[in-house]
């Protein structure tokens, strides 16, 4: 069984507010929301971290509730 990639959110740099996260617009856009915890347009894989160019941001881990269950 393959293990799911990683997911995290991604925080918004250079703008000093807590809890500000990249959201992934339907569009392919980026834009920001603050919390957007449990919202999937905030989770991103490595993959789309390298494609947008936010390597250099600094990100958390999303921990799956159910896989502690």
């Amino acid at each position: 069984v393959a293990k799911p990639d990683k997911l995290y959110r991604v925080k918004v740099y250079g703008i000093d507010l807590p809890g500000l996260f990249y959201r992934k617009r339907d569009d392919g856009t980026l834009s920001f929301v603050q919390g957007g915890a449990g919202l999937p347009e905030t989770e991103f894989t490595m993959n789309e971290i390298k494609q947008r160019h936010l390597e250099n941001c600094e990100r958390e881990e999303v921990i799956d509730d159910d896989a502690k269950k």
